[in-house]
């Protein structure tokens, strides 16, 4: 365990302070991505199991399940492994429906709950690992991640304190900086984080989740050329969440060719690229040549009539951009944008559904 500091800090005075600490940060969306979400649980992929032990719930103990789990899911962030949240999941669930007392396992069923969405699921689980270790520090991270995205700032702001309790200022500091973007204080939060990180670097995970941050921040203040050299500092090819907020700036600013050429040549070997980086080759296709054959397009129209089929509500963000800019149906991007907004509430959700409702009110929509 981390030894705990119950020393309290002011983070507009963090810059003479500020020291760096290793540890494991939690991404995004959602990104979630982004998270963004940013990405999901491919359900027409089949689970890539090589190179992996084979599962034994019966002779399997706790302790295996939990370290194979964190295993996959260290993997499971990289493009066309989305599926491996679903087989952490599955290792997991025997130890989760005996109620284990191991925070860890909570911690990390926490994560894949988040992952799909289920954020009122990945709370409770996260209650459970603060019950048996009140001072873990990524779990109050992803708490407050899943605050933000409910739209609980406060909330959000609280955990971020606990942050501060538990672990490091550097942490801490980014943490409630990214809290307070959203109560009033995007501008100010945004040139205080940039001077942070100008006056001493951050290095490991906190580079890019301290770069994506600020690279949303820019562009909630719409400043898209701004978010575009936070991410391309930061992009990582080895993160989904990373990759659509990467590929939407590059759309936003016109540059389909850049999207398009990272996108395309990611590896594809036995694996079935997530639905959001399909959506943005569609899309980046779609800007690049109208009038071509356009085999991303095909790819996805099959992944969203498949995700209706199923009433996936989980791509509900991918399934409303593709019937606002690939295959424009305003009623339907309506109903999946409304759908979106019941799970997430982040600006980007916030921005698609308000798309949503222009478009179907210009078809003469009530």
């Amino acid at each position: 365990m981390n030894k705990h500091s119950h020393q309290h800090f002011n983070v507009h005075s963090i810059t003479r302070k500020l020291f760096l600490i290793s540890f494991f940060i939690f991404s995004t969306h959602a990104s979630a991505a982004p998270y963004t979400p940013k990405s999901g649980d491919t359900v027409i992929a089949t689970w890539r199991t090589k190179d992996l032990p084979p599962i034994q719930k019966q002779n399997q103990s706790e302790a295996d399940a939990i370290s194979l789990s964190i295993n996959l899911l260290s993997r499971a962030k990289e493009p066309g492994q989305s599926s491996l949240y679903s087989q952490a999941q599955t290792v997991l669930a025997p130890w989760v429906n005996d109620n284990s007392d191991n925070p860890q396992l909570w911690l990390t069923w926490a994560r894949v709950q988040q992952h799909k969405h289920l954020f009122n699921d990945a709370k409770i689980a996260l209650e459970k690992t603060l019950n048996f270790d009140p001072s873990n520090v990524n779990a109050y991270l992803l708490l407050a991640r899943i605050h933000i995205i409910q739209q609980n700032y406060t909330l959000a702001t609280q955990a971020c304190k606990k942050v501060f309790r538990h672990g490091d200022i550097a942490t801490g500091t980014v943490c409630s900086l990214n809290a307070a973007s959203y109560q009033g204080k995007l501008e100010q939060s945004y040139i205080t984080l940039k001077q942070l990180l100008e006056k001493q670097p951050f290095v490991d995970h906190r580079r890019l989740w301290a770069g994506l941050i600020l690279a949303d921040m820019a562009s909630r203040q719409e400043l898209w050329s701004v978010s575009e050299q936070w991410l391309d500092n930061n992009v990582d090819n080895n993160d989904v969440s990373s990759l659509i907020e990467w590929s939407d700036i590059k759309l936003k600013l016109g540059k389909p060719e850049q999207v398009m050429l990272r996108l395309s040549t990611l590896p594809t070997t036995n694996i079935v690229l997530e639905d959001a980086l399909l959506l943005r080759l569609a899309l980046a296709e779609k800007k690049l040549n109208k009038n071509a054959s356009r085999p991303w397009k095909e790819s996805i129209k099959k992944r969203v009539a498949l995700r209706e089929q199923r009433n996936d509500i989980y791509h509900a963000s991918d399934i409303t951009t593709y019937y606002l800019d690939i295959e424009p149906n305003a009623q339907k991007a309506l109903l999946w944008a409304k759908i979106n907004w019941e799970q997430a509430k982040e600006n980007k959700d916030r921005l698609l559904l308000k798309r949503a409702q222009i478009a179907f009110n210009k078809v003469g929509g009530q």
